[in-house]
């Protein structure tokens, strides 16, 4: 039990690594160390934000969780 618990938090502490590693305007695409080599396990599925966050910065996440939004939006108007 203790080693699943020590797994689950290893991917969110990588993640956490990653999205503050990326700063502002991000390392660039697929330049980013956490993702690149691996130490986050399942970044292009459970854990895609990371990915985008280490690679685009702060920038790039504020405009993805807009593109988000706003699809959102436009399907609840369908």
């Amino acid at each position: 039990m203790e080693d699943r618990k020590k797994a689950s938090s290893y991917n969110v502490k990588q993640s956490k690594i990653a999205i503050g590693s990326g700063g502002f305007l991000g390392k660039g695409l697929m330049k980013g160390t956490q993702t690149r080599y691996d130490f986050v396990p399942e970044q292009r599925t459970d854990f895609i934000f990371c990915t985008v966050g280490e690679g685009f910065g702060f920038l790039g996440s504020l405009v993805l969780l807009m593109l988000r939004s706003e699809e959102r939006r436009v399907g609840k108007e369908c």
